[in-house]
């Protein structure tokens, strides 16, 4: 005989898979995604939201309200951490770190106020000085990271594509849990040929990379399977992979 539990499960099941049936979307929490850019990203959101396949979310850039010439103020100076994002016009923006933190950490304020349960910081820049009080906050630097770091206990080679050569020293410490990382540059933002991913894809097989990790939110699934065929390596696409893993925490 079924128990209670059992019972009360089964209807649960067969109603989700009717309401669903129906074209209903699956239960969900609301979710805040936050761009250091501006919003909306076009290059991205599209294959991210697919990929989360709920359509209650908010998405946001810190960037949004901030008139061009305080965007170029935030331009990095020498020593500091150097950050690069989209803007809304498609162009792309170099900003530094320290200057950011404050918009940033106000807009991750204003998601949490109006009621955001998770928040997702759409960028792998590491902050380590944000907060929130209510909202979990998703941080793919060392979520990601630390993920990397747990596949063969960090014994393992691997290639790490950033967008510029400037950003290298401000995020090698965040892979110190594996043995051995090297890295090369191309920026997503820019325009890039089939030459020059040719060249990161022989680069990373040239150091025996046995994993290549995209560490930007703005690489495109289009170079993820460009660089797969091209090295015969698994290759981690940042905002992917971090979205599969909110897609299912936040549905059904």
């Amino acid at each position: 005989m079924m128990s209670r539990n059992s019972i009360v499960s089964s209807i649960y099941t067969a109603v989700l898979r009717y309401s669903r049936r129906k074209g209903e979307q699956p239960m969900t929490h609301r979710l805040g995604i936050v761009t250091i850019g501006q919003a909306p990203r076009s290059d991205i959101m599209p294959a991210i939201g697919e990929i989360l396949g709920i359509t209650d979310y908010v998405h946001t850039g810190v960037l949004d309200d901030v008139p061009p010439a305080d965007i170029l103020a935030l331009a990095p100076s020498s020593g500091e951490d150097v950050l690069t994002s989209r803007l809304r016009d498609g162009s792309s923006v170099l900003l530094s770190r320290e200057r950011l933190l404050p918009l940033l950490q106000k807009e991750l304020t204003r998601l949490e106020n109006d009621g955001c349960e998770f928040i997702w910081l759409l960028c792998t820049g590491t902050f380590p000085e944000i907060v929130t009080t209510r909202s979990l906050l998703i941080e793919p630097d060392s979520l990601i990271a630390g993920i990397l770091a747990k596949i063969n206990r960090g014994q393992y080679t691997l290639g790490v594509l950033v967008p510029l050569a400037e950003q290298i020293p401000g995020i090698s410490s965040k892979f110190t849990g594996i043995s051995r990382v090297v890295y090369d540059c191309l920026s997503p933002y820019e325009a890039y040929t089939d030459n020059d991913v040719s060249n990161v894809a022989a680069y990373f097989r040239d150091e025996n990379c046995q994993l290549v990790l995209l560490d930007c939110m703005g690489y495109p699934p289009a170079l993820k399977k460009r660089l797969m065929a091209d090295t015969g390596l698994p290759v981690v696409l940042s905002n992917e992979f971090t979205a599969s893993l909110l897609a299912k925490m936040l549905t059904v």
